[in-house]
């Protein structure tokens, strides 16, 4: 998958959802979304990808009376494939951006690369479907990770108009909420690259408390804990634990867009950063 050789990875996912005891809800739509990153799939694997993708709810299980998130997520995205007449849009970078897959090659700029071109074909692809019903959300996500593809590739300013964009998208959004505090959470990730740690501090908090009930709520608030801790590593500030209330440093995210991202450091400069 790093190298976006994706039969080689369908490969290897086939002998783990055959073989593994890991999640078979998760291993099957993990597999099914890798089948979506292949062009040449057979009229046999596409309609096992079908059926993967309708397996996933029911091979869902229950730890302690609860359910397991990323399960329940990869059950609500095999659900959004099948009402998408059998299509989502970048499943496995979704899949690699959640797991943190991305990071592990963020040093890579030769692996990231290609990966860059597939977002921009799929934004590109999507002009066509305008009309659809997630279009939105479709459109949030591939700019997303087109915003993250840019961070790791130096472009800072590039990748601040991919997550600001999601943001001013937020009340078009029809399902995938999360991408919502996911776009704050790159914006202060991004910060803390750039050592602007105040607006980083902003940022994180606002993805931590402004939102509630959204998928993958609690991936992103340990991602955010994370954030917040490598600031106070860099420059000793007295960051909150992760289950503190934390108030919310003169950041407006209200109905008005041009109060709802905090446009200038103490220095009065936006985003500072060489585009590469």
């Amino acid at each position: 998958m790093f190298m976006a050789q994706w039969r080689g990875a369908l490969e290897c996912m086939s002998i783990l959802h055959k073989e593994g005891m890991w999640s078979k809800a998760i291993s099957a739509y993990f597999k099914a979304s890798i089948m979506c990153e292949c062009s040449d799939l057979s009229a046999g694997e596409k309609d096992e990808q079908i059926e993967l993708m309708k397996s996933v709810p029911s091979l869902r299980r229950r730890m302690a009376g609860k359910s397991i998130q990323m399960e329940k997520f990869c059950a609500k995205r095999s659900q959004k494939f099948l009402s998408q007449d059998n299509w989502l849009i970048l499943p496995a970078l979704e899949l690699m951006y959640v797991w943190n897959y991305m990071n592990a090659i963020s040093k890579r700029p030769d692996l990231i690369d290609p990966l860059l071109a597939s977002v921009e074909r799929a934004l590109e692809q999507l002009k066509s479907s305008t009309d659809c019903k997630y279009y939105v959300d479709n459109y949030c996500l591939a700019t997303l990770l087109k915003g993250v593809c840019l961070r790791y590739m130096n472009s800072p300013l590039m990748a601040e108009e991919c997550f600001t964009e999601v943001f001013h998208n937020r009340k078009k959004i029809v399902e995938d909420t999360h991408l919502v505090p996911l776009a704050l959470l790159e914006l202060g990730y991004l910060c803390i690259d750039l050592a602007e740690h105040q607006r980083a501090l902003q940022y994180l908090e606002a993805a931590k408390n402004n939102y509630k009930g959204y998928s993958l709520e609690s991936r992103i608030h340990f991602k955010v804990h994370a954030g917040l801790q490598d600031i106070k590593r860099k420059e000793g500030l007295q960051t909150p634990d992760l289950d503190s209330e934390i108030s919310i440093i003169s950041l407006s995210l209200g109905d008005d867009d041009s109060s709802a991202i905090p446009e200038k450091n103490v220095n009065g400069s936006r985003l500072t950063g060489r585009e590469e």
